[in-house]
């Protein structure tokens, strides 16, 4: 959002450029859910059964694997920027900037990686605050240092778009560092050693965590294949359009990310209480998750409606962009309180290692995205408006379809541990049909 607002200053290319690789930083981060998504499930379930040994094994194994996969996606991203920009648009300020920028923050993803593979530990092992504090300090930075790159102010340089993606860079690193010097304290909850990473590497859960986290890696890959698609065909409505989806992404994104939040501690609740044999109490955790979002996003649902147009000034100057954020965010405001669900009931399934029926709902109201969007806004009388729509509608159906699904409880025979019958038990469950 510091980067959103900042660049927002630039111009409407410039804050449509970079709201576009905040789409195409999507695929970034959902390919590391290959490996991140699956670790805090398992981690989790072998922490309720009291199996901290096997716990620490497959978190050595995932942040292994973790780092390995960042720098093969890095790479990717390096050479990949420019090409994907120069498909999706003609312009070619937008083409320059946004390709200086996801290049950039396409190099950060082994540091991403290995950032989430640490926050999976804690999580997991029920202690969120430190991750929390963590990310406070980097975020903070972040938005301390945006404007002096951006802007050049005081001995930096002016680097504009650039340094938007330099200060998330800096950060990112500072978060590490933070996370290595509590390893090397000796102050993580499981305890790894990456020098006998030969003795504890098992090829069972690299198997265990993909078999997880891939469904989670195609939801997040589909969603952003979806909205570079979307960034498309509202680019041809001019770069006030483009900039008003990328206004009101971040500011969505305020309710997403409570949501993700909120989803994560569902998550390792369902998880330990699945691996500790208490499926009823995972159910509660879920529900209860679910009426805590309903308060948070309903109240910034309520600020979406009443001042749409001085939040959106918050982002940008451009009179046309500020109309159709406001325009925008009214109509995404209606599906946010089931935006909500649809995370937190997600994160739940994800919790019991169900990551399947997500998968499902998320490829098919997303497929329906691209047509439906491009029908509604060139041949019908709504206009870009039709875009808004879509996006507000499709969430709507995604979290009925996914909180209906919960609702079934065929998750509760998806745990890994505590349903082994005989001692002594096994301590990762044969595979076979049951998964």
């Amino acid at each position: 959002m510091a980067d959103t607002a900042w660049v927002g200053r630039l111009s409407p290319e410039a804050l449509g450029a970079v709201s576009t690789c905040f789409f195409a930083s999507w695929t970034i981060f959902a390919l590391g859910d290959t490996v991140v998504a699956g670790l805090t499930a398992l981690i989790a379930q072998a922490v309720g059964a009291h199996e901290d040994d096997e716990a620490t094994v497959i978190a050595t194994t995932g942040s292994v694997v973790a780092i390995a996969l960042g720098v093969v996606v890095a790479t990717l991203g390096w050479f990949g920027a420019g090409p994907l920009f120069r498909l999706l648009f003609d312009d070619p300020q937008v083409i320059r900037m946004g390709t200086e920028y996801l290049s950039i923050y396409s190099l950060l993803a082994p540091l991403f990686y290995l950032d989430l593979a640490a926050e999976s530990v804690y999580r997991s092992c029920g202690d969120s605050r430190t991750p929390m504090n963590v990310l406070l300090v980097g975020s903070a930075l972040n938005i301390g240092l945006d404007p002096l790159f951006i802007f050049g102010i005081g001995p930096f340089p002016e680097w504009g778009v650039r340094g938007a993606a330099l200060a998330t860079a800096f950060a990112q690193i500072v978060v590490v560092m933070i996370y290595a010097g509590l390893y090397f304290r000796g102050s993580f909850p499981l305890p790894i050693r990456f020098s006998q990473t030969m003795q504890t590497f098992r090829l069972v859960h690299v198997r265990q965590l993909v078999k997880i986290g891939l469904p989670s890696a195609l939801i997040g890959t589909l969603f952003s294949v979806v909205y570079l698609a979307i960034a498309r065909i509202t680019g041809e409505f001019g770069a006030s359009a483009l900039a008003a989806l990328g206004v009101v992404n971040r500011l969505e994104s305020l309710n997403y990310l409570t949501a993700v939040a909120v989803g994560m501690g569902v998550s390792t609740l369902v998880g330990q209480n699945l691996g500790a044999d208490q499926p009823d109490r995972a159910e509660q955790s879920a529900h209860r998750g679910a009426q805590l979002i309903s308060v948070t996003t309903g109240l910034l649902t309520l600020a979406f409606f009443i001042w749409p147009e001085p939040i959106a000034r918050l982002f940008t100057s451009d009179p046309s962009a500020v109309h159709e954020a406001a325009v925008f965010l009214r109509i995404v405001a209606v599906s946010q309180v089931l935006m909500g669900w649809e995370l937190v009931y997600g994160q739940a399934l994800t919790g019991a290692g169900d990551t399947l029926p997500p998968m499902y709902v998320a490829i098919v109201t997303s497929v329906v995205r691209v047509p439906l969007a491009w029908w509604l806004a060139t041949q019908t009388s709504l206009g870009v408006a039709g875009i808004w729509w879509t996006i507000s509608i499709t969430s709507m159906m995604r979290g009925i379809w996914l909180t209906g699904w919960f609702r079934r409880g065929h998750w509760k025979k998806k745990a890994q541990f505590g349903k082994t019958p005989t001692p002594p038990p096994p301590l990762i469950a044969a595979e076979g049909p049951e998964g």
